[in-house]
């Protein structure tokens, strides 16, 4: 009932703020009206259930959807009548944003402030660390304490009631110090404050001694602070005020309950503030865990001398589940501090008083650092000062902050079993102890908000010996209590394939089996409360990463008093288990409700006045906020510096740097001999340390974090970096062992000499050797390889032996390991021993220049001598700056100092001021973005054009429309040569500066989709009164207004197609705005409810084996073949022997939930499905491809009309009929299908199109791409859109050309009566409609009347018009039942309701692909195994593909994949193709053998053919004769073949 109330009400606000003619009112009136709406108590009703919802995101419930619409139209409305001032311009209700009134501040980025990003392009910097407060000096420790008091009693308020002793002085004298206050109090105390005490019993009453008074005010004692006295009124009339905590602990007056003149309850006095400090800890050294995310700003004109940056940031305090807003300066000395400014999330007024000595948050505590800021290669140490009032004592508590960016946090020293050692660096925990039994240790850093990703490598582990996890932690913040570590605690990932909670009895099945070697990933979303993992492991020596998906949800509860805080956890159980933190991470702050409601608001405000831009050129002052995003995204844009990307983390998406300066940068953290770049592609022999079998390929993609970031990827010379399926992950210092480059980037080799690329670089002190003394006395051991664990002995090394080391680096383990020569032989030796007492074994020693140089030339001369290949000699720098100095110079000296100067690839953009007036200021973005040629506004019509541009263009590349690069849009908008679009001749400026705004307003309203309903007010209620949704929606043809003033031109519909109102809402706006979203837009939100819809499918206890609710189902395609059905009469039987048929007897009884499945099994390439796949008589296992294949001949079977067993019959199954189009070969679309009218089988037809919708619905979960031709007809419905005449006749066009006759004879015959040509009156018939009544015949041959006794009722000129909009709105309609039963089959399987943000043609490609094999987009991805890309038998196979027959090509891809329809671009691809080589005779003997494919797999063998001739004759054999599955292994006396 409220959601329909405020569907209501929001609709009638949304129409009166517009002015529509049906609430057209004063706005006198309007403003009235407004001003009554609570805004306020609705935005706490949104926050209250925005908390409570978001933890099913995207999934929200319609009543926060209603009411979420209520309060934005309300607040638009209300700003646009209303408010005298424009807040619109705030970007976010967060101080972080207090920098973007400045339009030149074009770094600024929200999605980033808001958590909705990863993104270090605007100057974010993120680190970890503790703060270790020191021990309060000048208090003397107290034996007894009371536990600080969590039960207080009510405070004392105006109309409260106090008593006092009449005759007694009863004011308290001060004491002198804090024992004494201490020894005050009774042990008894907190009992006092609960119950009555004797004295105090009901029955006694009130004595005369007492006296009871009224509290009237609350006022402050001088020289104390606020709130320390009370205004009393005596029962006398008298006024005093007295004392109510002064100093802490003085009180006049007891506050008392009185009832009926009675003392019922006397309250004991607020624990004195000095008590409560003592007994919170207060005065002990305690740690806490700190994130700090910072911000540099420019210094303004009234900072101090020295200061060179403004900083500005947020300090989370996940032990006290707090954020706090944190202001302050760097300096020119680089030193920087900053200064607690102001709580933005977290408990005020309690969990404190261990920081502050009370309860409360107090700000202004100052933290100083003396390092740069810029530097932060490793942990730096800077002061905490905090200045604490204790009644008149004042003082200061002091303390170390200690925080780095390598890791997101270390094992606490503090917080761990006692079994369990952590290392001297804190980077990683062994179990040390022989003894059996568990224990765990905890990171130092915890979590209570926000996004979080890190990653564990197993340095030693049996299987079910290792859990990764999280946790709270037990006791008081600050404090260690690790005596609960003894077991393993919170919830997580156990190495045997099992999910664990402690206290839980119940144990899951969950992920995969971990082992030694293997990377575990931990993904917890704090916002969400979910916990998922990821590996990155070995299996019998093949690389495997699997995204395990969620293992917990609802760890975070809105409706708890005090959040959670988790902390990572690592429990172990086995002597010398070892876990390691690894130097991967992410971590973002999240997104709050009140974002999430201001994102809302602001996308409703751009779908609410997108038409309203067009009467002038200059925006809407509250639109303005979106051009200043869309001038930021401009720059960036065509200064081509960043990209959108996927991590592991898959969350919250990536903007990452792709400018060559970055990638230098970030290849010198990491120690490359030379800068790898945006685009090059590189390959692995190892991973972890451990050989691969199969190298592998990736692209190196950006920089963030000042680390590179890669992706799997096979794909071929290409002029762009396309998307893919595989996510992107960062290389670290270890990664660079058995790294090569393959190929450079195509990107950088057309705007940067080779010479520049394949620069050596400097190497930095971090990487530094020289001669090293092997110091530990039983000797050590140098190995091959970087990674201890995964290498081989090469010489033992005696103690005190002086060796020459090459480079310094860290390896998985976070061991430092020096590449040495010694004894003729290359090796790596560690600096200190792993595990156990971790004793160092060489050290550097102070050496001679010339005794280092002579140990040097030694190494170089044996590197001669040996062929040695890697890198010997360095130019050794102190910092990065020196670093990038020296790499500036050489290029510089090469001739190339122009590619630094601005505009150029290697401009320095940190030089560039903020205010600087160039081409690209704000002011010339809206001179660009208003207007489409200087003069003319843009219209919603050409926005529209210009968005599925830009969508076509993006998917031709594979990249999502943010990652396309202007330059390929330019090209294609200069190809337009239709003249009657919009965007013919355009100025190419000005659309690239509008596409930018459509990229943004695309960015912001995605982020609000899951927040709007998109059904509308009538459909809901069609739903709610009928139990359906409405029918097909008709637009009748306009006909011109008949002259003849008898004829009524009003048209016969159904009630149910006439809307007098039509409600505004979100749903409706975005309908009539669907064009300007761009499809991947809508794609992700399409994808992301899918995901959070399907149907959880419990694993099995044995990895290799299906899940029971997998089930297994038996199809005999031998005995349904074309030809075999085509023999059998009946069409019932035809159909039970179809392979349809047969997938129906064995479905038909599923819950709709079983159609949701979208279970992986093991070795299936990442193919979904809901039910295994067994072809009787064929030897074939269903890996992917016989699943795929079934789906491939239903529709095959569906849509087969070529032959068929009577003339009566259009289709071999009775399910779909041919258009007539099809049937005449006439009009422009020739092969579309339509849905049967009255089938053979109408007693089952209903069913069967149902089950048929269900199995459509479970193709599109499962990214399987069907040749479905329906015809717009049924497309546009199913989005909400209208049919009319202009679609009847793309697949019916000799009936609308004779209805169109019908029509122009008609207007004919009115004109000729109104000139009195016509004497028979509107009675006349002309002699083309002799034949015609109000009858119309059906495709199928059938015949209906249009209106009751129709053949008796002939057409003339009277009725003309009545007649053309029956025939019309029976045609468009014929199969409406039909029609409803495969809605309702989609409805079970998918979320239908949102497919009105799509086009018909978008939802035609999520269900039926491309019909066109696109030869270039198989080429770009694939991969080769066995096989050389550029040889001869590979280059003539893509040259007789590219001249195959469109036929061909599709029977190709079946051949290869089972299916007969590619997706539209690459990153739709769930697998890439593979092509091998073949092995054997077929090598020796290639001509004599076929090609052979494997349909699970993606995969081709192809025989080195001798010339192309034989390579199309063979691939042509086996494509057009391979109607089976691995027919070459087909028993005919098997099952399926004694039916056949």
């Amino acid at each position: 009932v409220k959601t329909c109330i405020y569907n209501i009400l929001s609709s009638i606000v949304q129409e009166i703020s517009t002015n529509a003619k049906y609430f057209a009112l004063p706005q006198s009136v309007i403003v009235d009206v407004v001003k009554i709406i609570p805004l306020e108590r609705l935005k706490d009703i949104c926050l209250e259930r925005l908390n409570h919802e978001r933890l099913n995101h995207p999934i929200y419930s319609e009543y926060i959807q209603s009411v979420l619409e209520f309060y934005v139209c309300s607040q638009y409305c209300h700003q646009k009548y209303v408010s005298t001032t424009d807040s619109c311009n705030d970007y976010l209700d967060n101080p972080l944003c207090e920098s973007v009134d400045d339009d030149y501040d074009y770094s600024f980025n929200w999605e980033a402030i808001s958590g909705k990003i990863f993104s270090d392009n605007d100057d974010w910097l993120t680190m970890t660390g503790s703060i270790k407060q020191e021990e309060l000096k000048g208090f003397t420790q107290i034996d007894r304490r009371i536990p600080e008091r969590t039960d207080f009693p009510p405070e004392l308020l105006i109309g409260c009631k106090v008593c006092r002793l009449c005759p007694v002085d009863n004011s308290i004298v001060e004491k002198e110090t804090i024992e004494d206050e201490i020894n005050k109090v009774e042990p008894s105390s907190d009992d006092k404050s609960l119950s009555p005490t004797k004295e105090d019993s009901p029955q006694s009453p009130i004595e005369p001694k007492y006296e009871i008074g009224t509290v009237i005010g609350i006022s402050t004692w001088p020289d104390d602070d606020v709130g320390t006295a009370r205004i009393i009124k005596w029962s006398d009339g008298k006024t005093e005020t007295v004392k109510w905590g002064v100093n802490g602990c003085e009180y006049d007056v007891t506050h008392v309950k009185v009832i009926d003149n009675k003392i019922k309850v006397r309250y004991a006095n607020p624990i004195p503030l000095s008590v409560r400090i003592l007994n919170t800890n207060f005065k002990s050294s305690v740690s806490f865990g700190v994130i700090i995310r910072l911000r540099k700003q420019k210094r303004t004109n009234d900072d101090s001398f020295g200061v060179t940056n403004r900083l500005i940031g947020v300090m989370e305090w996940p032990d006290f589940n707090a954020v706090v807003y944190v202001k302050g300066f760097e300096y020119s000395d680089k030193s920087w501090e900053l200064i607690d400014y102001k709580l933005l999330s977290g408990p005020r007024d309690t969990t404190w008083s261990i920081r502050f000595g009370e309860a409360n948050w107090k700000p202004g505590s100052i933290y100083k650092f003396q390092n740069s800021l810029d530097e932060l290669t490793k942990p730096i140490i800077g002061t905490y000062t905090s200045t604490i009032i204790c009644g008149k004592l004042r003082t200061t508590v002091t303390g170390y902050i200690s925080i780095q960016k390598q890791r997101l946090f270390l094992f606490d020293n503090k917080f761990h079993s006692s079994n369990i050692t952590p290392s001297w660096d804190y980077l990683s925990v062994n179990k040390s102890i022989s003894t059996s039994g568990q224990g765990c240790a905890f990171g130092n850093i915890g979590f209570s908000s926000g996004i979080h990703y890190w990653e564990f490598k197993i340095e030693q582990a049996e299987v079910g010996s290792i859990f990764i996890g999280v946790s709270e932690k037990p006791g008081s913040p600050g404090l260690s209590n690790s005596s609960k570590c003894i077991k393993w605690m919170g919830c997580g990932f156990v190495s045997d394939r099992t999910s664990y909670k402690s206290g839980s009895e119940r144990i899951s099945v969950y992920g995969d089996h971990f082992h030694t070697g293997d990377l575990i990933g931990v993904l917890l979303d704090m916002n969400k409360g979910r916990l998922s993992f990821f590996l990155d492991g070995m299996k019998y020596g093949e690389h495997t990463l699997s995204d395990l998906g969620e293992a917990f949800d609802g760890l975070s509860s809105p409706t708890k008093v005090k959040p959670k805080t988790l902390y990572p956890v690592v429990g172990l159980s086995r002597y010398q288990d070892r876990v390691t933190i690894t130097p991967r991470w992410l971590s973002t702050i999240g997104c709050t409700a009140d974002e999430e409601l201001f994102l809302i608001s602001k996308a409703w405000k751009l779908l609410a006045s997108w038409s309203l831009e067009r009467p002038s050129s200059k925006p809407l002052d509250m639109n303005l906020w979106i051009y200043k995003d869309a001038w930021r995204d401009w720059r960036k844009w065509i200064k081509n510096q960043s990209m959108k990307i996927k991590t592991r983390c898959k969350v919250a998406n990536m903007v990452i740097d792709i400018s060559p300066r970055s990638c230098v940068i970030a290849s010198l953290y990491l120690g490359l001999p030379m800068a790898l770049f945006h685009g090059d592609h590189v390959v692995f022999d190892k991973s972890s340390g451990r050989k691969l079998e199969n190298k592998e390929e990736v692209v190196i993609l950006g920089v963030y974090n000042n680390q590179l970031w890669y992706r799997q990827d096979s794909q071929q010379e290409g002029k762009y970096v396309a998307e893919s399926t595989a996510v992107a992950w960062a290389l670290t210092q270890s990664d660079v062992e058995g790294l090569a480059i393959l190929r450079r980037s195509y990107v950088l080799s057309s705007s940067l000499p080779v010479s520049i690329v394949n620069l050596p670089l400097p190497r930095l002190p971090a990487f530094r050797g020289g001669l090293v003394t092997l110091i530990l006395q039983s000797g050590a051991a140098m190995r091959n390889g970087l990674e201890i664990d995964n290498s081989d002995v090469l010489r033992e090394i005696a103690p005190n032996t002086v060796v020459f080391a090459t480079e310094k680096r860290v390896n998985t383990s976070n061991i430092v390991r020096y590449h040495i020569y010694y004894d003729g032989a290359f090796g790596w030796i560690s600096e200190r021993m792993r595990g156990g007492a971790e004793e160092v074994i060489v050290q550097v020693n102070n050496h001679s220049i010339e005794e280092i140089e002579f140990h040097k030339e030694i190494v170089i001369k044996a590197a001669l001598e040996l062929g040695y290949s890697a890198r010997i000699t360095w130019e050794e720098v102190n910092s990065l700056d020196e670093a990038l100095a020296i790499w500036e110079l050489r290029i510089k000296q090469q001739g190339y100092s122009k590619l630094f100067e601005r505009g150029n690839i290697l401009y320095n953009l940190s030089l560039e001021q903020l205010n600087i007036d160039d081409n690209l200021s704000f002011e010339k973005y809206l001179s660009l973005s208003t207007t489409i040629d200087g003069e003319k506004n843009w219209s919603v019509e050409a926005d529209m054009q210009l968005a599925e541009v830009l969508t076509k263009c993006a998917a031709k590349q594979g990249v999502i429309p943010q990652n396309l690069t202007y330059q390929s849009l330019l090209e294609v908008l200069s190809s337009i040569d239709v003249t009657t679009s919009l965007l013919h001749n355009i100025d190419l400026d000005r659309a690239i500066a509008r596409a930018a705004l459509l990229r943004t307003s695309n960015q912001v309203i995605s982020y609000a989709l899951p927040f709007m309903n998109l059904t509308l007010f009538e459909e809901k209620m069609h739903r709610d009164v009928y139990g359906s949704e409405n029918e097909i929606e008709i637009n009748p043809t306009s006909l011109p207004k008949s002259v003849i003033s008898e004829i009524n031109d009003s048209p016969v519909l159904d009630k149910a197609n006439v809307s007098q109102w039509q409600p505004p809402s979100w749903g409706r706006r975005l309908r009539s705005m669907r064009r300007v979203l761009f499809s991947q837009t809508k794609r992700q939100f399409w994808e992301s409810i899918l995901d959070h819809t399907t149907t959880l499918t419990p694993l099995h206890q044995d990895e290799y084996e299906d899940p029971r609710e997998i089930k297994s189902i038996s199809i005999n395609r031998i005995k349904a073949t074309v030809t075999k059905l085509v023999g059998i009469n009946s069409v019932y039987d035809r159909l039970r022997q179809s392979v349809f048929g047969q997938l129906h007897k064995e479905l038909r009884s599923w819950s709709d939930g079983s159609f949701r499945r979208s279970y992986v099994g093991k070795g299936h390439g990442g193919q979904k499905r809901a039910f295994k796949v067994k072809f009787l008589g064929e030897g074939v296992n269903d890996y992917g491809g016989p699943y795929r294949a079934v789906f491939e001949q239903i529709i095959d079977e569906l849509q087969c009309d070529r032959v068929v067993s009577k003339s009566t019959e259009k289709c071999l199954l009775p399910l779909l009929t041919p258009s007539n189009n099809r049937l005449s070969s006439v009009g422009s679309t020739q092969d579309k299908f339509l849905l049967a009218i009255s089938p053979a089988i109408s007693s089952v037809s209903h069913e069967l199109m149902n089950f048929f919708g269900k199995l459509l619905g479970t193709a599109v979960r499962h990214n399987l791409n069907l040749a479905l031709d329906l015809s717009v007809l049924v497309w546009r419905p199913l989005v909400k859109l209208p049919l009319s005449l202009v679609h009847l006749e793309t697949v019916d066009s000799l009936f609308t050309k004779s209805l169109d006759d019908i029509m122009k004879k008609g207007l004919q015959l009115e004109l000729d009566y109104s000139n009195g040509l016509i004497s028979e009156g509107l009675l006349h018939r002309p002699e083309e409609w002799e034949d015609l009544n109000f009858t119309v015949y059906l495709p199928d041959g059938s015949r209906v009347p249009l209106i009751p006794n129709g053949d008796d009722e002939p057409v003339n000129l009277g009725n003309w018009r009545n007649y053309v909009r029956l025939v019309e709105k029976c045609r468009l309609t014929e199969s409406l039942s039909m029609y409803k039963a495969l809605r309702d089959g989609l409805q079970a399987v998918l979320p239908t309701e949102l497919l009105s943000i799509f086009t018909p043609g978008e939802l035609e490609q999520i269900i039926s692909g491309t019909s066109t094999v696109d030869v270039s987009l198989l080429k770009q991805c694939t991969e080769y195994e066995d096989i050389v890309p550029d040889s001869p038998v590979v280059q003539n196979f893509w040259k007789v593909l590219d001249e195959f027959t469109p036929e061909d090509k599709t029977l190709f891809l079946r051949f290869v994949w089972a299916r007969s329809r590619m997706p539209t671009s690459a990153q739709d691809l769930s697998m890439n193709f593979k092509l091998q080589g073949v092995q054997g005779d077929a090598k020796i003997y290639p001509d004599k053998y076929l090609p052979h494919a494997q349909t699970c797999f993606f995969s081709l063998s192809l025989p080195p053919y001798s010339t192309k001739e034989i390579l199309k004759e063979k691939l042509l054999y086996a494509i057009h004769n391979s109607p089976n599955m691995d027919a070459d292994v087909r028993l005919h006396n098997a099952d399926g073949w004694a039916d056949a």
